[in-house]
């Protein structure tokens, strides 16, 4: 049977090629994956331009998430050395695939087609494949660079190809919709296969089998071991799809025979998959990385209740986002007592223009307040709300929307901005910009504030007093040491009032009488956390 190797690059959780790996090994085929550098992310202090200059050459389209005081680049892209590049030569070598494929999105495109320039060059005669949601909406530009591309879902039509894998060596294309080939110089497009509408029929991904990491000019196998490196890369999708098309995302762009806006697995396949990553992988708290997770009120009811009985005595818990249109107080209280400790909500911006007119959202301010109110009322970790910036289609008039919209919202909260990308396969490239280059100083200035709109303590109209402060327009710098110093004692007073309520949790008034030495730690730890949540002003 054929033998293939999947490479990652900086994304050694990609879920799509874990999907196809399980449904190679379930028809008898082997899989192998090489993970080429790893998802990491690092801070780069604010001011260091000359480092942002830098990782501005290296090409990638990472996105860059400004928290006072640096800037996180999600994936970091640490440079690929000469050393790494023959450590993959080698263990494909070694590997001795049949076929090789690469999955990736847009951002790491050009390492991809240097890769694979390589490849050929070292093992000249395995055939190339491209997958991945850049191939889904550009398969004639790939189709240039690989053998093969897999133009939509690839767990059905890359089973199809390694079946008849004979055929396809000795020169006689195979008819799969979905895969385009090229022989020389020639390109056979294909039609459309149509999506998986049954998730529930698929194998659970692949996770610790077979698996390589080149990182730091070393090989490891720290991807086949459990534990904590393990599992920050493994994330479970109970869905595929999202019902809105906002212009920034790809599910702007995806139009495919079968398609539907949202398709959702059975809760016992998604409890299925949950187990196996806590009984194997050892996994104590899960990300359900769906664009939304409390959507479809009879699926959470079922989840959570089903979830509760299993895991809930092992104390797993889990993340999952919320939507304001999809969610009610009712199904909270449901997901809460299941074991949901950090959820999320996309806002994006407050200004009702830029929603409707840049970014084809729907506009619901009332909804997303009244929901804001509603996590404001259960004990979670972390709440985060999360915004769009460094965008080139706002302006100040926008962003003061966005700043007064944020102190609408329920406290306490996270912001987590995330810098706009327009990426070239999503609908957002077809906007007009209006301005031609963002000024760094005052998308500093906004930054900040919008930081300083989830704390406890920080009175919000000496927010508005601060959002009018020329001297602060001018120097952002100065706002920045603030915001640092301000949210550092909102994060530790989150995390004592999250110990606290664990605390409770755990002990009934009856068990802490009956433990002199337990109770002595409960009344320390609320003294503790009484004197950090003193008012800043």
């Amino acid at each position: 049977m054929p033998r293939m190797v999947f490479i990652t690059t900086y994304n050694p959780g990609a879920i799509g090629p874990r999907y196809i790996g399980a449904n190679l090994k379930s028809a008898g085929h082997e899989v192998w994956f090489v993970h080429f550098k790893e998802m990491r992310t690092a801070g780069v202090p604010t001011f260091d331009y000359e480092h942002h200059r830098r990782l501005d050459e290296t090409g990638m389209l990472f996105l860059r998430i400004p928290r006072p005081g640096y800037v996180l680049y999600v994936p970091y892209p640490k440079p690929i050395t000469e050393t790494e590049k023959q450590l993959l030569v080698k263990c494909l070598k070694e590997i001795k695939p049949d076929i090789i494929g690469f999955s990736f999105y847009s951002v790491t495109l050009e390492q991809v087609k240097q890769l694979t320039a390589l490849i050929r060059e070292e093992l000249p005669g395995i055939p190339i494949m491209w997958g991945g949601l850049h191939c889904i909406v550009r398969p004639e530009e790939c189709i240039q660079y690989a053998d093969i591309v897999c133009a939509g879902e690839g767990e059905e039509v890359t089973v199809q190809l390694l079946n008849n894998w004979d055929e396809y060596k000795k020169g006689k294309i195979p008819e799969i919709p979905g895969l385009w080939f090229r022989q020389g110089e020639k390109i056979i497009s294909s039609s459309e296969h149509p999506v998986v509408q049954d998730l529930d029929k698929l194998p659970i991904p692949l996770a610790m089998e077979n698996e390589l990491l080149i990182e730091d000019d070393v090989v490891s196998e720290k991807m086949n071991e459990p534990g904590d490196f393990l599992n920050a890369h493994i994330y479970i999708f109970t869905e595929r799809g999202c019902p809105y098309k906002c212009a920034y995302c790809i599910h702007s762009m995806l139009r495919h025979k079968g398609f539907k806006r949202f398709r959702r697995r059975s809760v016992d396949s998604v409890l299925a998959e949950t187990a196996d990553r806590v009984n194997r992988l050892g996994m104590k708290h899960i990300i359900y990385h769906d664009e939304i997770f409390v959507i479809q009120r009879e699926w959470v009811r079922e989840f959570t209740r089903k979830f509760k009985e299993q895991f809930g005595k092992y104390g797993i818990t889990y993340t999952g986002y919320v939507h304001p249109m999809t969610t009610d107080y009712e199904m909270l209280s449901w997901m809460v007592d299941a074991g949901l400790t950090v959820t999320g909500v996309g806002i994006q911006s407050g200004s009702e223009r830029v929603c409707k007119e840049v970014y084809h959202r729907p506009w619901m301010p009332d909804e997303t307040i009244k929901l804001s109110e509603m996590l404001s009322k259960f004990p979670l970790k972390q709440v985060q709300y999360e915004v769009i910036t460094n965008s080139v289609f706002e302006t100040d008039d926008d962003r003061r929307e966005t700043l007064e919209f944020l102190l609408k919202l329920y406290r306490p909260f996270d912001i987590e901005l995330f810098g706009l990308v327009v990426y070239p396969i999503c609908a957002l490239i077809y906007e007009k910009p209006l301005v031609d280059h963002i000024d760094e100083k005052n998308l500093l200035f906004w930054n900040m504030l919008y930081h300083l709109t989830g704390v406890n303590g920080v009175d919000k109209d000496y927010i508005r007093e601060l959002s009018t402060n020329s001297y602060l327009r001018e120097h952002p710098e100065e706002l920045e040491k603030f915001v640092i110093a301000v949210t550092t004692i909102h994060k530790e007073r989150q995390q004592l009032e999250w110990e606290k309520h664990q605390l409770n949790k755990a002990l009934s008034f009856q068990q802490t009488e009956q433990q002199p030495g337990v109770r002595d730690l409960v009344k320390k730890a609320l003294r503790k956390a009484k004197l950090s949540l003193l008012p800043l002003r």
